[in-house]
């Protein structure tokens, strides 16, 4: 919210007429030269005037308005003082002299003196225009709420009192009531920017977008050098999808006001959001270089420098961002994140910690609130009953449930708790004393830990990742099931996924469309496909493509899919839970990775420390998913040379 009302000063009213004498003469001629703006000669003016008549209260009022001008507030204030000392009535001296106090944050004092003002004129409602004001600064809005009303019984078409009290209401959240206000503000002044810009702030607040991009575009068009309500408008145009004309509204911005860190900050994320991410870089650093102390931007640069494949630079970038700002939560996670891609673990389990106060941490994020106290490895637990709990996705679970060993070789009893989807698998996993599933009445336990911080707990570093597999199994009765269902083989068979979970990631760049996919299979394989979520489109092309047998219904969950996955050759995967499924039974898994891939598949190399049996195939530039699926297909046939199973 932009406020550009501070306290008004009250100029002098002009005295009734009366015969013209050599006092009004001079009076009059150093009026003239405060009017031209000649302070000096004018205060020197007053000087000789008060020298010859002590006495005078208007001379020592106007003399005052003049030395406040010069910016001698203290004199300015024992002016007004004499004045009103001669003249106890004296209304206007009060008041200038309130404002001028305000001007030296002798805040009290000042709504002491507006106090005077009114009670010897009760209809000023610029006294107590002016005295809400204060009262807003030093945080008594209740009673500033009171003063802007009063101002506004007193006259109703001040404006500046409409304005104050709009101003507070949205300050107050209170956002169809200031709303309202502002609307009265207009009806007395339909040109005032700064009332078209605030009332778009409100209307952003709703999320009325089209109106709040109306707001702003009356805003620039009542003043076009107004460089917040181009930056808000390009806020508003980037909601309604309108991103190249947003992109011009920061261009103006920055032309308006170079010197704002901000737009530079704005310009950046929506560059980064159209995935033209060098510019956005280049958007970034300018910001840096205004305010080196941004915080927002060393973030977002770092963001940016992680989808550039620049991970020590997204390193530096978020440890600055730190450096800026105190318990950035955000910007430790994104550390944490970016230290863990480069393998450095000690780093990265340690800001890890920060996921809980995120505002935007890891989906399906889970946070309990324990009598029992939380275990990071600091003391032993032998001989004590340790609860494990599940608090991301089903492949987090999946992945660090294998922890649970390491925890039971330190003496503790294990208790597991996990989705109830993946209770029978993790049932398995050795040292597991006891598993329950998600929302079901807990156990007695002494200590607990979340799964995805056992890492730090265990102090795990790269190399010493307990990554024996498999460390789950699949249960036998279904594997003889799917057995006997498949039959014997003649042919290599392969799973196959191509899409993430979408829930809550738009913009996930873990799928592709299944047809895509399609002229890359060989056609002497036998394909399952493992896919639980199919989009319309994919629903199609399984349809045209019959060769890609679908699991029966009653087999989709993680026990049937284990099972049949251990019937299979090897599993070609999107980053999904079914490649961590298949990592972790131990079985041939090919996963594909976007350019800009998920922290625990780390940087630069084609196997993973966490699944020996996991091949990795990574974008070698954004978004191609051909030239990845052209070296699956070779791997294939080098694999399997001729279909052989």
């Amino acid at each position: 919210m932009k406020s550009k009302f501070l306290s008004f000063f009250k100029p002098a009213v002009a005295a009734a007429a009366r015969p013209a004498s050599a006092l009004d003469e001079q009076i009059e001629r150093a009026r003239a030269l405060h009017q031209q703006g000649q302070r000096e000669a004018a205060a020197a003016l007053y000087g000789e005037i008060l020298a010859a008549w002590p006495d005078n209260a208007e001379v020592h009022y106007r003399h005052a308005n003049v030395l406040k001008d010069q910016g001698a507030l203290e004199r300015a204030v024992a002016g007004y003082d004499r004045a009103i000392e001669l003249r106890g009535d004296y209304a206007q001296a009060f008041c200038n002299r309130a404002v001028v106090l305000g001007q030296l944050r002798m805040l009290p004092e000042a709504v002491a003196s507006y106090d005077r003002a009114i009670a010897l004129d009760p209809t000023d409602a610029l006294a107590r225009c002016n005295r809400g004001m204060l009262l807003n600064v030093m945080g008594q809005k209740d009673a500033a709420l009171a003063s802007f009303r009063d101002a506004i019984a007193c006259n109703a078409d001040f404006f500046p009192a409409h304005f104050g009290h709009a101003a507070l209401l949205q300050e107050r959240k209170q956002w169809a009531a200031s709303l309202a206000s502002y609307d009265r503000a207009l009806a007395l002044n339909a040109g005032d920017a700064t009332v078209h810009y605030n009332r778009g702030t409100i209307l952003r607040e709703l999320e009325r977008w089209p109106d709040a991009l109306a707001s702003y575009d009356r805003a620039i068009a009542a003043d076009g050098k107004f460089a917040l309500a181009h930056a808000a408008r390009a806020g508003a145009l980037q909601q309604l999808g309108r991103l190249p004309e947003a992109l011009e509204s920061y261009d103006r911005a920055i032309e308006t006001n170079p010197n704002d860190a901000a737009h530079y900050d704005g310009r950046g994320v929506l560059l980064q959001k159209m995935a033209r991410f060098d510019l956005a870089l280049a958007s970034f650093n300018q910001a840096v270089t205004v305010n080196p102390n941004f915080a927002q931007a060393y973030f977002n640069r770092g963001a940016v420098l992680e989808k550039l494949g620049d991970l020590p630079g997204a390193v530096a970038s978020y440890n600055l961002a730190i450096a800026n700002r105190r318990g950035f939560a955000e910007a430790h996670f994104n550390l944490s994140l970016a230290s863990l891609k480069v393998g450095d673990f000690v780093t990265g389990w340690a800001h890890y910690e920060s996921r809980w106060r995120t505002a935007n941490g890891p989906i399906l994020l889970i946070e309990r609130n324990f009598s029992q106290p939380l275990w990071l490895g600091e003391a032993s637990i032998a001989g004590k009953t340790i609860l494990l709990h599940g608090e991301q996705g089903l492949g987090d679970s999946l992945q660090f449930c294998r922890f649970s060993t390491s925890v039971s070789e330190l003496g503790a009893r294990v208790i597991l708790e996990v989705p109830r989807s993946l209770l029978s698998l993790c049932a398995t996993v050795r040292g597991v004393a006891q598993v329950i599933p998600h929302a079901d009445p807990l156990p007695d336990f002494d200590i607990q830990c979340p799964l995805m911080s056992l890492p730090l707990a265990l102090k795990t570093t790269l190399e010493t990742v307990p990554a024996k597999t498999p460390y789950i199994n699949s249960d036998p009765r279904k594997r003889a099931a799917w057995q006997e269902r498949l039959g014997a083989k003649t042919k290599p068979r392969i799973g196959v996924t191509w899409s993430g979970s979408r829930a809550g990631r738009p913009d996930d760049e873990r799928c592709y469309p299944l047809a895509q996919l399609m002229p890359h299979l060989e056609r002497d394989f036998h394909y399952f496909s493992l896919q639980t979520e199919i989009s319309a489109a994919d629903q199609q092309t399984l349809r045209e493509n019959p060769e890609i047998r679908q699991l029966p219904p009653e087999l989709q969950d993680f026990n049937g899919t284990a099972a049949l996955c251990d019937h299979l050759d090897l599993v070609i995967s999107i980053d999904t839970s079914v490649a961590h499924l298949n990592g972790a039974l131990g079985n041939k898994t090919w996963v594909l990775l976007p350019f800009d891939s998920d922290w625990r598949w780390l940087i630069g190399r084609e196997n993973s420390p966490w699944y020996p049996t996991v091949r990795l195939f990574r974008q070698k530039s954004r978004g191609d998913w051909n030239e990845v699926f052209e070296r699956v297909a070779a791997e294939l046939r080098r694999e399997f040379p001729r279909g052989g199973g």
